[in-house]
Formats: structure tokens, C-alpha cells, sequence
């Protein structure tokens, strides 16, 4: 007989700043864009094998994990007509906040056959389960040039 396992943790975090000046369809669009993100993960396994003879192991593994992340993004996106670039038109602020999840169990029986003679059958079954789920939540604001609100949009994804 044999048996074995592991399991991880992971834990981390990311930043990003990107600016992009962009030429569209007559307009200049000059974006401005922060995202953080911050995980956390475990991941486990564990099996066994049971040899009932020198030609035949049966074995099992089971393997599983779950992780959550949550990521915070502002974007910013000053548009101006390409004939008078320097002269801003609108102003789109979004805010973006995300919040995943995810879950997985894996299952397999395996059954191998060796005749040590150089030919073996290998037979496994396998069985997974997995659930993510995601929610997003992004309230994005035009605002006109001098930054007074315009318009608010709220939407839930």
C-alpha cells in the first residue's frame, strides 16, 4: 500500500498603472488606468494505491482547492475632438469592483494491469466538480469638462 498527499497556499497581490493616449474615430482619448488585485488560494491532494499482486494496483486520488479574488480597478478617459486635442470634450470615470470564487473537487479510481513483460493496461475514471462564480459591480460617471456630473450609469454584472 501506498498513500500521499500535499496541499498549498498561495497568497498574493498586483498593481497596475497604464496610461494610453489613443486616436479613434476622430477623437483623442487620454486613459489613465490603476488595478489591484488580491488572492488567496488552497489547493489539496491526497490518494493511495493498493497493490494486490505483483501484476495488479488499484489506487485513488481525490484533489481539491478553492481561491477567492478580489480586484479593484479606476479608469479615466478624457475625450477631446482630434481637431482640438488640447481642448477636452467629456470625461468617462468608471470604478469597477470584482469579487470571485472558486471551487473545485476532482475524483479519480484507477485500476493498471503489468505483465512485466513489457505491456501494461491502464483503466482510469475520473469525476470533477467545479463552481466559480463572479460578481462585479461597476458604477461608470460622464462627466462634462469641467468634471460636473452628467450622467451616472450603475450596473451590476
Amino acid at each position: 500500500m501506498n498513500v500521499f498527499g500535499s496541499a498549498g497556499i498561495g497568497d498574493g497581490s498586483g498593481y497596475h498603472r497604464i496610461e494610453f493616449l489613443s486616436f479613434q474615430n476622430g477623437l483623442v482619448l487620454d486613459e489613465i488606468y490603476h488595478n489591484t488585485n488580491n488572492w488567496r488560494h488552497k489547493d489539496y491532494r491526497v490518494g493511495t494505491d493498493f497493490f494486490l499482486g505483483k501484476k495488479h494496483t488499484i489506487g485513488f486520488l481525490y484533489s481539491g482547492g478553492n481561491g477567492k479574488t478580489d480586484r479593484m480597478a479606476y479608469n479615466r478617459i478624457a475625450i477631446a475632438n482630434g481637431q482640438t486635442a488640447t481642448s477636452i470634450d467629456s470625461i468617462l470615470v468608471a470604478d469597477t469592483d470584482v469579487n470571485d470564487s472558486r471551487n473545485q473537487n476532482a475524483f479519480n479510481l484507477n485500476y493498471r494491469f503489468d505483465n512485466n513483460k513489457g505491456r501494461t493496461l491502464n483503466i482510469d475514471a475520473d469525476y470533477g466538480a467545479y463552481r466559480n462564480k463572479s460578481a462585479r459591480y461597476q458604477p461608470t460617471q460622464y462627466f462634462d469638462a469641467q468634471e460636473e456630473v452628467v450622467l451616472r450609469v450603475h450596473q451590476q454584472l
